[in-house]
């Protein structure tokens, strides 16, 4: 016998349900072609990232009002079913609504790293926030109005 220790192989599946590939078809089709599967495979992964499937459903289910399983969105990406035509405005939904929120996580990292690279700015960053905590804490309006005179 030896000292080494035996290492266990494990096979794990890494057969992929054979998906259509993303596709923007609003730069490409005629409006009543543009909903297929791999529209809804770029904004799920565009929006959600490589596990978009049930962040997906969850986020149709919220616009539609009604539940919507990640089973169909399955089904809708593999032909089983087909895709509804609300599916197409929802879509247009989340992607505003979720494009809002990525820009303002996009200008807070941003700005963030300015402040990370650069000490002198993170300073007077926190002067600006301190002036102006105390701003709000003063009645300007009493300092600078003119007071009025009894007779």
């Amino acid at each position: 016998m030896t000292d080494e220790p035996q290492t266990i192989k494990k096979k794990y599946r890494k057969v992929k349900p054979h998906l259509p590939p993303a596709e923007d078809t609003t730069k490409t089709k005629a409006s009543t072609e543009r909903l297929t599967p791999g529209l809804i495979r770029h904004v799920g992964e565009l929006i959600f990232g490589e596990r978009w499937q049930v962040p997906l459903a969850h986020a149709l289910s919220e616009v539609r009002g009604k539940p919507v399983s990640p089973t169909r969105i399955h089904q809708w990406m593999t032909a089983v079913r087909p895709i509804q035509s609300w599916v197409y405005e929802a879509l247009g939904e989340i992607a505003i609504a979720q494009g809002k929120i990525m820009a303002a996580k996009a200008k807070e990292s941003w700005e963030l790293g300015l402040r990370l690279s650069d000490p002198a700015l993170a300073d007077r960053a926190y002067l600006a926030q301190q002036l102006e905590q105390e701003a709000e804490g003063l009645d300007l309006w009493a300092t600078f109005a003119p007071q009025s005179r009894g007779k």
